[in-house]
């Protein structure tokens, strides 16, 4: 319920809590309840829902949550919504929930990451230039005053 956007409650249903036949009733917050239930899942990197009684225009919907390490910090979660158009699916409605499956990783990805200890932020440019061109730009400590769109001056505060 954390990381829906419009999920107010969720409730178990059954006794079990996790794994393949365990239900859960969804709540929005605008009072639309229905039901979903666990179709597959190894309870480690894959589970896949299907909603039933859901207030969504469209027939067959299921929902998928994956995740893969990418490295020892990162882990990709993803979001998958399949569904069955009918004949109320509006036209360009799959855009609605794509917005609904990016919002959800969004939201995990706010709830669960670390403050990393060190922020990187990263500009790059391709120069037509050589690599010796460029590397005053580099190793000369007066050139940064040159192409820093803040800095006035540079000064060497040192006799090497």
């Amino acid at each position: 319920a954390e990381f829906h956007p419009y999920l107010g409650t969720s409730v178990i249903q059954t006794e079990q809590q996790s794994g393949v036949g365990a239900q859960r009733r969804l709540t929005y917050t605008n009072g639309a309840s229905f039901l979903e239930t666990v179709k597959e899942s190894n309870n480690v990197d894959h589970v896949r829902f299907e909603l039933t009684g859901h207030p969504f225009p469209v027939g067959k919907l299921f929902a998928v949550h994956n995740s893969t390490k990418v490295d020892d910090d990162i882990t990709r979660f993803e979001t998958i919504l399949e569904f069955k158009p009918n004949e109320d699916t509006p036209e360009g409605y799959d855009q609605q929930l794509l917005w609904l499956a990016q919002t959800m990783c969004d939201n995990a990805k706010k709830l669960l990451e670390k403050e990393p200890e060190f922020i990187a932020m990263k500009g790059t440019a391709d120069i037509r230039a050589s690599m010796t061109d460029v590397a005053p730009l580099m190793f000369d400590l007066l050139k940064v005053a040159e192409f820093h769109p803040y800095l006035g001056t540079s000064v060497i505060q040192t006799e090497q």
